[in-house]
């Protein structure tokens, strides 16, 4: 029995029981005594509640838990179902960690997904997603061994949220490095090492804007955006027509030989010249100038190194 489910019995026994013992759910759940322990206590820390002790290792349910509050009612259903619906689109192993199985759930709609290849890594490290998850959750510091390049030692940092962005798996942290106000974005599948802190911190303000704002990786943290204006060439025009490449775009005017003007809200360079190189030779930088400039200098860089 793996321990989403082993949490899901204990809570429907506790609901109907309103009482337990640690031994007798160990053998009920086929699980140890400690684990029952851990399961207690999670359940403690999510419901913000304090099980009664009544004997030893014997507790009791100080009030109902509101269990109807974490199940999807007939209105969601629909909202719930587009969610899956997406999970098996991108073949996710996340789906898997939830307890699906994405290979039974296409079987009944096999006349409706193929799936070529899945788009985005696979998350390898699921070790470390339920310390993360409860770190997050409860706002509690942590100490990460973290390996790209090099390993490097981030500690008693405040992890943010787990996020998924073009195609990988991040994890948002606050740490007192001055580069980019202490925020970074880690890959969860470099993470060696993490340890949790019992003390915890609040999240700054700040924070909520940045994710409300965020529109790619190199969003920078805590600092304001200024606008770009850029010419799209009639050749390409109908793609931007139908997607945002960036959260911010706004088509300001289509010209008559079928160009448009697109403007963009960005705090980070990178964030327009990532962009533009994507679209060369059909998109310009129209303003501010100097981020023109550093296009052509980039490509000019380009091509004389490949020569």
């Amino acid at each position: 029995m793996t321990k989403s489910k082993k949490l899901l019995a204990f809570l429907i026994y506790i609901q109907k029981h309103k009482k337990f013992c640690t031994k007798n759910l160990s053998q009920i759940l086929q699980t140890s005594v400690r684990n029952v322990q851990r399961l207690k206590t999670e359940i403690e820390e999510f419901f913000q509640i304090t099980f009664i002790p009544t004997a030893k290792g014997c507790y009791a349910l100080p009030q109902k838990l509101d269990l109807e509050a974490l199940l999807p009612t007939k209105r969601y259903f629909e909202e719930y179902e587009k969610f899956i619906d997406i999970l098996i689109l991108t073949n996710s192993p996340f789906l898997q960690y939830l307890g699906f199985s994405p290979d039974s759930l296409m079987k009944k709609d096999n006349k409706i997904f193929f799936l070529k290849e899945p788009p985005f890594e696979e998350l390898i490290a699921t070790k470390h997603l339920q310390i993360l998850k409860s770190a997050i959750y409860f706002k509690k510091y942590v100490d990460i061994v973290y390996k790209s390049d090099e390993t490097y030692y981030f500690n008693k940092v405040k992890p943010l949220k787990i996020v998924f962005a073009e195609n990988n798996w991040y994890l948002a942290i606050l740490s007192k490095d001055p580069i980019n106000n202490g925020f970074k974005f880690l890959r969860i599948n470099f993470i060696q090492e993490i340890m949790q802190y019992s003390n915890t911190f609040k999240t700054p303000v700040e924070v909520d804007y940045f994710f409300k704002n965020f529109q790619s990786l190199f969003t920078s943290y805590n600092e304001p955006f200024f606008p770009v204006t850029v010419k799209v060439d009639a050749e390409v025009a109908r793609h931007f027509k139908v997607k945002k490449f960036l959260k911010s775009q706004k088509i300001v005017q289509e010209n008559d030989d079928g160009s448009l003007l697109i403007e963009y809200a960005i705090n980070n360079d990178n964030e327009i010249l990532l962009l533009a190189k994507r679209w060369l030779p059909h998109m310009k930088i129209i303003s501010p100038q100097y981020l023109q400039k550093e296009l052509e200098n980039l490509l000019i860089k380009f091509l004389s190194d490949d020569n």
